[in-house]
C-alpha cells in the first residue's frame, strides 16, 4: 500500500510539474547559435507568447522563456499565430533572419 501511494503522489507531482522536459533552452539557442542550426537540425522550444503579428499572410510571434524570462525569440509560422500570453511549444529551424556588423537576429520557423 505504502509504494502505491508513493507512485500515485509521484504521478501527481510530475502531472502538476510545470516543466518544458524534452524542449531546448531559448537561452541556449541564442548564446550557441552554429550548434542549433543547421539543414538537418530541429529544434523545441516553449514559453510564453509576448508578442502576436499577422500582416497579408506574413506571422510571426514572439516567445519568451520560461525558465528565464530574459531571452526570447521570434517565431515565424504558416499557422494561426497564439494570442499574447498563452504557453505555447514549438518545433522548427534555427534561422539568421539578417545581422548587422556583430548584431543579428535569430529567428525559429515553425515546421
Amino acid at each position: 500500500m505504502k509504494k502505491v501511494i508513493i507512485i500515485l503522489f509521484v504521478f501527481f507531482l510530475l502531472g502538476n510539474f510545470n516543466c518544458s522536459i524534452g524542449t531546448d533552452n531559448i537561452c541556449d539557442i541564442l548564446n550557441n547559435p552554429r550548434k542549433y542550426s543547421g539543414e538537418n537540425k530541429t529544434v523545441t522550444v516553449q514559453g510564453k507568447v509576448t508578442n502576436s503579428f499577422n500582416l497579408f499572410g506574413f506571422k510571426m510571434f514572439g516567445l519568451t522563456s520560461l525558465e528565464d524570462s530574459t531571452c526570447s525569440i521570434n517565431v515565424v509560422t504558416e499557422r494561426i499565430t497564439p494570442n499574447e500570453g498563452e504557453i505555447v511549444k514549438v518545433k522548427g529551424k534555427v534561422e539568421e533572419s539578417f545581422s548587422w556588423g556583430d548584431k543579428r537576429m535569430l529567428i525559429i520557423k515553425e515546421e
